[in-house]
């Protein structure tokens, strides 16, 4: 009796090991899978990157062509009279405010629509004249990316072609004597 229990424990135990071999194999199959798959994983992750920094410089240029450029910009001293009529001044002492007028150049790239403009006005030791409650405040340069102040903004309705725009500000304190 104990050469037939030998035996049928000897015959589970063969069953058991093979049993064991099998799944070893299996859960190898199954690692070396594993670690395929997080290769590709880790190539597509790469590849995503990559695909996302190149839209971003796209994306860059894309946004720069369609910058709408302006010339032709002017800027006049204005005097107001007691009437109400405005007349032109050189005189700093005399200007009550300034009249800024542009051009804009015709860019396809641009969509049709409302444009923002940023207009600074500076004055003659080079620096922006900007007053926040007058509606200045502070836009990032595409050219650099660095932050920069403008003394006012406006908007037109731009239909890819040349426009002209003239705004008027009002400097809160007296125009030193120089060119602005």
């Amino acid at each position: 009796q104990l050469v037939a229990e030998n035996e049928e424990l000897s015959f589970a135990l063969n069953k058991s090991e093979q049993q064991r071999k099998v799944v070893t194999e299996k859960y190898q199959s199954e690692l070396e899978r594993g670690n395929e798959l997080s290769g590709e994983v880790e190539d597509l992750s790469a590849a995503k990157e990559q695909l996302e920094r190149k839209e971003q410089q796209l994306a860059s240029k894309v946004n720069a062509a369609s910058v709408v450029m302006t010339n032709k910009v002017s800027i006049n001293g204005i005097k107001v009279k007691g009437s109400g009529k405005q007349v032109d001044k050189a005189n700093a002492n005399k200007v009550d405010l300034f009249e800024v007028c542009f051009t804009t150049t015709k860019n396809y790239a641009a969509a049709p629509g409302s444009e923002e403009f940023f207009i600074r006005i500076l004055n003659p030791e080079g620096e922006t004249m900007a007053v926040e409650s007058m509606g200045s405040g502070m836009t990032k340069n595409l050219a650099n990316g660095e932050d920069m102040r403008y003394t006012m903004k406006t908007e037109l309705d731009y239909n890819q072609d040349n426009q002209q725009k003239c705004v008027e500000w009002t400097p809160p304190t007296d125009v030193r004597t120089g060119r602005y």
